[in-house]
Formats: structure tokens, sequence, C-alpha cells
């Protein structure tokens, strides 16, 4: 069933871009062509081609996007004070991802109504109902450092100054927490995106140089084990163009190959300026959307989204709804969870992505430890996509390409031909429309979720195209 989709002219510009936003992340197949496509958007006012059935035009509520503004929906250039509410209102749901399920809650509605068929793609690989990840910013790696001794020695800690300097540096201090997270990460088979800092001093302060052999040694190991390694920009590098291009180029050098992603230290930057000066100096993605003094969904969304930018088009923004210090710090162990409940419910509510910020230092603080053990309690009951964030991002714009080329529908049967630039593991999609169905190849799945509602899975989509038979 083609839908065509009459949609008000707006007065604000960014409506187009939202619009392409909210549908692909709905996995609808779009097109500009009248004849050929799922479904497509046509300014009012605009004629449509008498070979367009009046019945097949849908008219959605967006209402919401006529009044946003670029910062609004894409990222909010804000800094409210540590005192405001734990979740301010406007931020407490993903309301872009809530308006996308209610307009394909509105074409289930239409589809079922007329007796129709529609397809779309589904977001996450396996048809998994949502998305999990844990990224971590390497901010401090060792507890006693010389400072830290010092001010043992002057209030006369001696025990204290014994223990720090035994551990100093090693793999005994407590702040050491890679062990640990890389066992962890191994038994469960996730995989994590670690931002390293490559400026070792700044300000008065010496954090960790990535370029000793010690961070060398570490490097290799988290890459062996699958993890992604970004970069954590200094604090000042956003200010600096020089600076920031000299720091990716160090940790480059170091791994041996490029860093797809980064995130500012401290959070200190602006939007919508921090997209272009990352995309200038060829960074893949961003993950510095997000609060580090409440939790929330600073964009207005869970998913990956390309920001509008003028000068480069494939740039990502990955959303962080989660950091560890506003999530725990001055709350009791019940409050915490019930904040993070909330934040996971949520996104659970809209298949999105839960994106999780924590310091691996935090590991080894007795006010943090118990909210991460209690977070792989709740993870072991859940069924959610996990990778790191550039894994989640090659997925996203895998499945992003994939384009419905023909489709033909007639009593008893359908066939929809898909082609894809390159094979895809676990592919899934959602058909609407009939009570009963069945789906014709051995390698297949087909699974009812719901009265006329069918998840699809295609184990492996190949290059090329691929041809789907559904009969009724």
């Amino acid at each position: 069933m083609q839908i065509y989709i009459q949609w008000k002219n707006p007065r604000n510009d960014l409506v187009p871009s939202l619009l392409r936003r909210l549908t692909e992340q709905l996995g609808w197949f779009v097109s500009d062509r009248l004849d050929k496509s799922a479904w497509v958007a046509v300014p009012e006012g605009e004629s449509l081609p008498e070979t367009v059935p009046r019945d097949r035009i849908l008219r959605l509520s967006g209402k919401e996007l006529e009044e946003v503004r670029a910062e609004t929906a894409f990222c909010r250039d804000e800094d409210a004070p540590p005192q405001e509410a734990e979740f301010a209102p406007k931020d407490r749901t993903p309301w872009l991802d809530q308006l996308a399920r209610e307009w394909q809650q509105s074409v289930q509605e239409e589809v079922f109504a007329r007796q129709g068929i529609f397809l779309r793609k589904l977001p996450w690989p396996e048809g998994k109902l949502f998305a999990f990840t844990i990224s971590h910013d390497v901010d401090l790696t060792r507890a006693y450092g010389p400072k830290t001794l010092l001010r043992f020695l002057l209030e006369g800690r001696l025990k204290e100054l014994e223990r720090g300097i035994a551990r100093m540096g090693g793999e005994q201090d407590p702040y050491w927490t890679f062990p640990q997270l890389q066992e962890q990460y191994r038994d469960l088979g996730w995989k994590a995106t670690f931002f390293f800092l490559a400026r070792a001093r700044e300000d008065w302060s010496y954090r960790y140089n990535v370029r000793s052999r010690r961070f060398r040694k570490l490097l290799d190991e988290l890459l062996a084990g699958g993890h992604e390694i970004g970069l954590h920009s200094s604090k000042y590098a956003f200010e600096q163009p020089a600076r920031l291009r000299q720091e990716k180029a160090v940790l480059e050098a170091v791994l041996g190959r490029p860093v797809a992603g980064v995130r500012q230290h401290f959070l200190r930057l602006r939007f919508p300026e921090a997209w272009e000066r990352f995309a200038r100096e060829e960074f893949r993605y961003d993950a510095s959307c997000g609060f580090n003094h409440r939790l929330g969904f600073r964009a207005g969304t869970s998913f990956p989204f390309q920001p509008p930018m003028k000068s480069r088009k494939n740039f990502w923004e990955i959303p962080f709804a989660l950091m560890d210090y506003p999530w725990i710090s001055g709350k009791s162990p019940e409050e915490s969870w019930q904040n993070f409940a909330q934040i996971a419910r949520e996104v659970e509510s809209v298949g999105g992505m839960l994106q999780l910020l924590w310091h691996p230092s935090n590991l080894a603080e007795a006010v943090f430890r118990p909210s991460w053990n209690r977070l792989m309690e709740w993870a072991e009951g859940k069924s959610f996509y996990q990778n790191h964030l550039e894994g989640l991002l090659r997925w996203w714009e895998a499945r992003q390409q994939v384009r419905l080329v023909e489709q033909r529908i007639e009593a008893r049967w359908a066939v929809f031909v898909l082609e894809s630039d390159f094979s895809l593991e676990g592919f899934a999609l959602e058909l609407l429309g009939r009570k009963k169905i069945r789906v014709k190849g051995n390698d297949l799945r087909q699974e009812e979720t719901a009265p006329g509602v069918y998840r699809l899975m295609i184990p492996r989509l190949p290059s090329g195209r691929f041809t789907l038979t559904v009969e009724f």
C-alpha cells in the first residue's frame, strides 16, 4: 500500500530536515517520486497527480515541529545551574521520538482501516526492541597522585601515605579499573567506547600520557577486546582548533588507525558550532550531546541523528541521557535507581538507544559501585542490541541505505524488492495489515507480535537486490 502524506507548508525551514530525520528513524521507505513510493510528503496546496487516490492521503500532526528552533531539536545549547530540578520538564522525555511513535500509530490505524499493507525497517538488528551502550570518559586513572600524597604527609596520615606510595601508578591503584571492566565486558560479550585524553597536562593538572608504554599496552588490549577508542578532547580544545587537530593526531599515531568519535571534556562546547568544528577535523561523530548536571534528553531524542550542517552532511551526533555523576551523586540508591528506570522506560517505549556515560574511576567509589552492580542485574533480564558507538553508527547508516525499489501488491500476495549497497546481518522488517501471512524463503523467519503486525527477520540481507514474497 502506498500512502501519500500531505504536509502543511512549513514556515519553519527546519521542518523538512526534521521530517526526514523522523521518517528515517521509523524505517519508512521514502521517495520523492509520487509514482513509486511507500510514502511521500507533499506541501499543502501543491497539486497531486490524478493517479493518486484521494483516500491514500494521510495528514500527520506536526505542530510541534513548526514551533521548534534549531538548538531545541538538534541539541539545545544551554548551561543550566546545578541546582536545577533532576529533570527539566522539556528534557524528561524524548519528545521527538514520541512524536514519531504517534505517527507510526496513525499509519498503522490507517493501514488496518483500509485493509492495506505497509512495510518498514525495524531500527535494530534481529528486531531487538532497543539498543544499549556504555561509553567511558577516561579522566582519572590514579587515586594516588603527588598532590594526594603530599596532603597525606602534611596531615600526618602516614599509613595512607605508605599505602598510596605502594600503589601509586600501578595496577593496584583503585582507579585503574580497566581489568575489571575488560573482564566484565568479556563475560557479557559487550563492546564499549573509551574516550581518552591525548593531552597529558592542562592548567595545573597532570592526567596521563597515552604515548607511554603503559597506556599503549592498555589501548592495544581494549582494541583487541573489540572495544572502540575515541578522543576526549581537552578542556580548551573546542576553542582552539589547532589543539583539537593535534590531539586527534597524537591519539591516531598511538593507535595506528583513524579515530571516529569525539567527546569534549567537561562538555565544554557550544552547539551547533561544535559539529562544524568536529566535522572539519574528519571525525565521524560527536557524543557530547547530554547533560553533566542533570539527566534527560538534551536533543529530544535517544537516536543517533545528523545535525543540519553547511560543511559536511555525513556527520552524526550520538546523544546520551545518563551520566554517572548527576545520576548517583547526592542521592539514595533507591532514588538513583528510580531515575534510571524512568529514563530506561522512556527509551524502551520508543525503541531507541540508551547510552550511559560512566567514568571508569567511579567503579572504585563506594557511592557509585552499588548502582553499577544493579545496572548489570538489570541488563541480565533485557533483550537489547549492544555495541560500541561506532558499531551502532555503522549499523544505523547501513540500515538507512536499504531502499524499497519495487513493490507489487495483489489480492493474495505481495512482492517487495529491496536494494542494499552491502550485506547486512540480522536485518529486520515489520509488515502491517493482514491477519494471516506467510513469507516465502527458507532462511526467513516471521513472528506475529500483535494482530496484523509481523516481524520479519532476514539473517543476512545480501548486497544488491533482494526479493521478499508474502502470501496472504
